[in-house]
């Protein structure tokens, strides 16, 4: 149900990302548009200058929140791992104890639960290296904007 609850919790976050990252390159056409815009005065170049703090303050806002999800998600993946692997012990313990007391169905039946738990563990690493591959796909993004940042701002200086 931890699991359950982790992966919507990081649906929901991840949709909170993406529309913020939309509205970055929103904000990015907006500033390349009026980068492009022929100058007519100094208000323009004012509002240019204004887009561009803006820009810069949302850039740093959505990379901050994108750590703040990331530190988020991965601890609740090593909670939920370390759940697991507790609960391991004691589960291996039970099977032994009931092993010697020759419960033989209900050692089958802790058997299964292990089998279950080490689904989970395996399910957990699949979610630990998705949301790994999402992340450095959305560093590969930020990384592409700040180059396009330098391009504009280099334009803009030349």
């Amino acid at each position: 149900q931890k699991f359950a609850e982790v992966q919507s919790q990081i649906r929901q976050e991840k949709k909170q990302a993406t529309e913020e990252v939309r509205t970055f390159k929103r904000k990015l056409e907006d500033f390349q548009t009026a980068l492009n815009a022929p100058r007519k005065s100094s208000i323009d170049e004012d509002a240019i200058e204004d887009l561009q703090k803006d820009v810069q303050q949302m850039f740093a806002k959505m990379e901050a929140k994108l750590k703040q999800l990331s530190d988020k998600v991965y601890r609740r993946i090593n909670e939920i791992d370390d759940d697991v692997h507790r609960s391991d012990d004691m589960i291996r313990a039970s099977i032994q104890s009931l092993k010697d007391q020759n419960g033989v169905e209900i050692s089958a039946l802790f058997e299964r639960v292990v089998h279950i738990k080490n689904e989970l563990i395996d399910d957990s690493k699949k979610l630990k290296d998705k949301f790994t591959r999402i992340e450095r796909e959305e560093n590969a993004k930020q990384e592409f904007v700040i180059k396009e940042i330098k391009k504009l701002s280099s334009k803009m200086d030349g």
